[in-house]
């Protein structure tokens, strides 16, 4: 990066920040704060800590880093699956005050903190993982980076068919977000009910022999227009696409 864009970078998490009501100075000595602006007002705010948390919240919050600031449509419905401690459905409510939101979360640690900041947000939190069919996972949680957290066949954790997501939601989503740590293939798969999502956000992962032109084929195949796909990572990047 740049001098140039890594000053435009620090200028624009500061102004965010600002919005936010915290202070960020730079990434090296920032912490996580104990209060935000969530909907116009001020709340304390529950979280994990942990690195890859204060990462998550430099990202959504800080860089908009899925691009939901501009969505260039009406956004009344938002389904955010690996939602973690809440802080995209968090961002999508100081976006879009009036959007119905559901984040599906299969991690049960994250629960004080879902609970928390949905009362906070004005969200439903629902314990479950998502896939294309109803199903059970267990979890391989990492101690240290809590938002690396990803699901395995078997177990006792529930997972619920994204159909059934999409239908919780009335039958539409204006805005799809997936960062579940690779069972996004499962969900892209189930082509009738993502017909029902204008836009999608998400973190792809390039596990089990995947591939960016794998999931680029995909989107475009589902009939979405991709407006911006970047390996951000060794086998990560991040994805957005409208219709």
């Amino acid at each position: 990066m740049s001098r140039t864009a890594r000053i435009y970078n620090l200028l624009r998490r500061r102004y965010r920040a600002r919005r936010l009501g915290i202070e960020f100075r730079r990434g090296a000595s920032w912490v996580l704060p104990a209060e935000m602006f969530v909907n116009g007002r001020r709340w304390a705010i529950s979280a994990p800590d942990d690195s890859g948390t204060k990462g998550a919240f430099l990202n959504i919050f800080l860089d908009d880093c899925y691009g939901i600031e501009s969505i260039g449509h009406p956004v009344r419905t938002v389904l955010d699956i690996g939602a973690h401690a809440g802080f995209f459905s968090m961002h999508a409510r100081n976006t879009y005050p009036d959007a119905i939101i559901h984040a599906y979360e299969p991690n049960p640690n994250m629960k004080e903190f879902l609970e928390h900041q949905s009362g906070i947000g004005g969200f439903t939190y629902l314990l479950e993982a998502v896939g294309n069919k109803d199903d059970t996972v267990r979890l391989d949680i990492d101690a240290k980076q809590s938002v690396h957290t990803r699901c395995r066949p078997g177990g006792d954790i529930p997972q619920v068919a994204f159909r059934t997501c999409i239908l919780r939601l009335g039958g539409g989503v204006d805005l799809l977000k997936l960062d579940c740590e690779g069972a996004e293939w499962s969900i892209l798969t189930d082509t009738e009910s993502l017909a029902a999502v204008r836009s999608l956000v998400m973190e792809y992962h390039l596990v089990d022999g995947h591939s960016e032109a794998e999931l680029v084929s995909i989107v475009r195949k589902l009939g979405f227009r991709v407006l911006e796909q970047t390996l951000t990572g060794p086998t990560w990047g991040l994805l957005r696409a409208t219709r």
